[in-house]
């Protein structure tokens, strides 16, 4: 049984190392409001992320948080897990965890997902600044078109292909309009090194339907999407 498989021309490492951008400044005294980017799941409208609170004097403990030491009434800077709806534009905070100035946890504050309370954020607040880093597309996402359906590229595998044993992953670019149509004719950009190949990759490429990027609310009018369509011939 032989099985071909259709892959997106993008990946993503599995480690997490944390990217801290400045979203904006909390205060006048340098205080800083942070979002680790590399945190960011971009792959809904609803999205996770963590952010951090980061304080050049002492704050205040207020009510409602656990594993507070005695004796500490204050932190210097709060690591936080939120939840990001992209479309309402609204936040809710999962977890705040507080630290002291020698960054030992002195605070923390968990909500269950059943619990979590989503506030539309004021336009211009921090709140908002930080929802629009976080619902902002990536670099390698902007511009991009989606899948709505995907054909079986087992369909297109040119059986001349099959029986002389080759084998390939062509990448494919194309290029949609405002409606998901496209707007040309898919081309090859990374040949398999087999004509057939290449011209089975285009007509699956064709068969395929897709959805335009989205820039400011709207269809753009042209955007693009490239990815890999592997041919492989499994033993029977």
């Amino acid at each position: 049984m032989r099985l071909v498989l259709i892959a997106l021309w993008l990946t993503a490492s599995t480690a997490h190392a944390a990217t801290w951008l400045q979203v904006a400044d909390i205060d006048k005294k340098g205080s800083l409001l942070l979002l680790d980017t590399a945190s960011v799941d971009r792959g809904t409208d609803m999205r996770t992320a963590s952010f951090k609170s980061v304080f050049t004097s002492d704050q205040s403990i207020k009510e409602g948080y656990h594993d507070v030491p005695p004796n500490v009434k204050s932190f210097r800077w709060e690591s936080n897990q939120g939840q990001f709806d992209c479309t309402k534009r609204t936040v809710a905070v999962s977890q705040s965890i507080l630290h002291g100035a020698d960054d030992e946890v002195v605070g923390r504050l968990d909500v269950d997902s059943s619990a979590l309370n989503f506030r539309e954020v004021p336009i211009s607040s921090l709140g908002w600044q930080l929802l629009q880093a976080v619902c902002a597309p990536s670099e390698a996402e902007a511009g991009v078109a989606k899948f709505k359906s995907i054909v079986n590229p087992d369909d297109y595998y040119p059986p001349g292909s099959q029986r002389r044993g080759e084998e390939g992953s062509p990448v494919v670019k194309a290029c949609v309009g405002p409606s998901g149509a496209l707007v040309r004719e898919p081309e090859v950009t990374e040949s398999s090194g087999f004509p057939d190949l290449d011209a089975a990759a285009v007509k699956a490429a064709k068969g395929n339907r897709y959805a335009p990027a989205i820039q400011d609310g709207a269809p753009m009018t042209e955007s693009c999407i490239k990815y890999k369509i592997k041919f492989v011939k499994w033993p029977r």
